[in-house]
Protein backbone atom coordinates (compact mmCIF):
# COMPACT_ATOMS: atom_id res chain seq x y z
CA UNK A 1 0.00 0.00 0.00
CA UNK A 2 2.96 2.58 0.38
CA UNK A 3 4.67 2.05 -2.63
CA UNK A 4 1.61 3.72 -4.61
CA UNK A 5 1.51 6.52 -2.35
CA UNK A 6 4.68 7.27 -2.60
CA UNK A 7 5.02 6.85 -6.37
CA UNK A 8 2.28 9.31 -6.88
CA UNK A 9 3.42 12.05 -4.06
CA UNK A 10 7.05 11.87 -5.55
CA UNK A 11 5.93 12.06 -9.55
CA UNK A 12 3.96 15.37 -8.20
CA UNK A 13 6.99 16.81 -6.95
CA UNK A 14 9.30 16.00 -9.54
CA UNK A 15 6.73 17.80 -12.16
CA UNK A 16 6.73 20.73 -10.13
CA UNK A 17 10.09 20.36 -10.45
CA UNK A 18 12.07 22.78 -12.99
CA UNK A 19 15.12 19.74 -13.06
CA UNK A 20 16.76 19.70 -16.71
CA UNK A 21 16.28 15.77 -16.15
CA UNK A 22 12.66 15.62 -16.11
CA UNK A 23 10.86 13.02 -19.03
CA UNK A 24 8.75 15.02 -21.26
CA UNK A 25 6.69 14.60 -24.42
CA UNK A 26 9.15 16.80 -25.78
CA UNK A 27 12.15 15.33 -25.15
CA UNK A 28 11.24 12.36 -27.90
CA UNK A 29 10.70 11.66 -30.84
CA UNK A 30 8.39 9.24 -32.47
CA UNK A 31 9.24 7.36 -36.07
CA UNK A 32 7.09 5.22 -38.07
CA UNK A 33 9.50 3.21 -39.52
CA UNK A 34 7.01 1.29 -41.41
CA UNK A 35 3.10 0.64 -42.35
CA UNK A 36 0.84 -1.42 -44.08
CA UNK A 37 -2.82 -1.95 -44.26
CA UNK A 38 -4.48 -5.47 -44.32
CA UNK A 39 -8.43 -5.51 -45.72
CA UNK A 40 -10.18 -8.12 -43.45
CA UNK A 41 -13.71 -7.71 -41.77
CA UNK A 42 -12.77 -3.83 -41.50
CA UNK A 43 -8.69 -2.99 -41.53
CA UNK A 44 -5.26 -4.24 -39.75
CA UNK A 45 -3.05 -1.26 -39.32
CA UNK A 46 0.92 -2.64 -38.93
CA UNK A 47 3.01 -0.31 -37.98
CA UNK A 48 6.94 -0.52 -37.12
CA UNK A 49 7.28 2.84 -34.10
CA UNK A 50 10.85 3.82 -33.26
CA UNK A 51 11.13 5.96 -30.36
CA UNK A 52 14.32 8.35 -29.73
CA UNK A 53 15.23 10.91 -27.87
CA UNK A 54 15.53 13.88 -29.68
CA UNK A 55 18.56 14.72 -28.45
CA UNK A 56 19.90 11.45 -29.08
CA UNK A 57 19.82 7.99 -30.18
CA UNK A 58 16.89 5.41 -30.64
CA UNK A 59 15.43 4.11 -27.28
CA UNK A 60 13.59 1.14 -28.82
CA UNK A 61 11.18 0.07 -31.69
CA UNK A 62 8.54 -2.38 -31.29
CA UNK A 63 5.81 -3.38 -33.97
CA UNK A 64 1.72 -2.84 -33.46
CA UNK A 65 -1.66 -3.69 -35.14
CA UNK A 66 -4.26 -1.91 -34.89
CA UNK A 67 -7.72 -2.57 -35.90
CA UNK A 68 -10.28 -0.90 -37.27
CA UNK A 69 -13.95 -2.43 -37.23
CA UNK A 70 -15.75 0.26 -38.57
CA UNK A 71 -14.56 2.95 -36.65
CA UNK A 72 -13.80 1.08 -33.81
CA UNK A 73 -9.86 1.05 -33.02
CA UNK A 74 -8.42 -1.77 -31.04
CA UNK A 75 -4.98 -2.90 -30.06
CA UNK A 76 -4.39 -6.07 -30.96
CA UNK A 77 -0.59 -6.68 -31.45
CA UNK A 78 1.61 -4.78 -29.31
CA UNK A 79 4.96 -4.59 -28.46
CA UNK A 80 7.08 -7.03 -30.51
CA UNK A 81 10.55 -5.62 -30.42
CA UNK A 82 12.39 -5.21 -33.46
CA UNK A 83 16.22 -3.30 -34.52
CA UNK A 84 16.52 0.55 -34.45
CA UNK A 85 16.99 2.14 -37.96
CA UNK A 86 19.75 4.36 -37.43
CA UNK A 87 18.52 6.20 -40.68
CA UNK A 88 14.70 6.94 -39.62
CA UNK A 89 15.96 10.35 -38.27
CA UNK A 90 16.88 12.14 -41.13
CA UNK A 91 14.84 9.84 -43.54
CA UNK A 92 11.20 9.81 -42.25
CA UNK A 93 9.96 13.02 -44.16
CA UNK A 94 12.29 11.98 -47.02
CA UNK A 95 10.50 8.68 -46.89
CA UNK A 96 6.69 10.68 -47.24
CA UNK A 97 7.66 13.18 -49.92
CA UNK A 98 8.91 9.75 -52.01
CA UNK A 99 6.07 7.70 -50.94
CA UNK A 100 3.85 10.84 -52.50
CA UNK A 101 6.04 11.42 -55.47
CA UNK A 102 5.80 7.57 -56.55
CA UNK A 103 2.19 7.48 -56.03
CA UNK A 104 1.79 10.85 -58.51
CA UNK A 105 4.36 9.04 -60.94
CA UNK A 106 2.14 5.62 -61.27
CA UNK A 107 -0.68 8.28 -61.68
CA UNK A 108 0.83 9.92 -64.19
CA UNK A 109 2.40 6.36 -65.87
CA UNK A 110 -1.16 5.19 -66.02
CA UNK A 111 -2.54 8.51 -68.09
CA UNK A 112 -4.64 9.71 -65.24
Amino acid sequence: GNKPSSSSSSSSSSSSSSSDEQISANNFRIDIMEAEQQVVAGINYKLTIQVSEREGGCIGAFEVVVYNHFGDLSVTTWGNEVACDDDSATTTQERVELHEEKDKDDLLDTGI
